[in-house]
């Protein structure tokens, strides 16, 4: 099986902030690694109290399923995007207005990111 590559990590990287920066994501603290995932080619980890977030690209390149640094970074910063939803809908307490909120939030941003 491949491994990814430092050019790869870079490209990943740099994908990523962009989409970031394209969904005004910047109140996040962005910390990348690379380490072996299993059944995916990248991941994050989002804390959404201390608005920290940890993208994570697999070592191993999955060929069967590999996608472009561009796609998995699209793709995890999209679950960026949504991270917030996510938290809430795994609350023990949370209002329909919260979901509506964030929902909302969600929207304005795509109406501003999509031509």
């Amino acid at each position: 099986m491949a491994k990814t590559t430092k050019q790869d990590f870079r490209e990943f990287q740099k994908e990523f902030m962009k989409y970031v920066e394209l969904f005004g994501l910047k109140g996040y603290s962005v910390f990348f690694g690379r380490e072996e995932i299993h059944g995916g080619h990248a991941e994050i980890r989002v804390n959404i109290r201390d608005r920290v977030a940890t993208v994570v690209l697999s070592t191993e390149k999955h060929e069967k399923h590999f996608q472009t640094m561009r796609d998995c970074a699209k793709h995890e910063a999209l679950h960026l995007l949504i991270a917030k939803l996510e938290d809430l809908a795994k609350r023990r307490y949370v209002t329909p207005g919260d979901i509506s909120e964030e929902c909302e939030g969600i929207v304005e941003i795509l109406e501003k990111s999509i031509p």
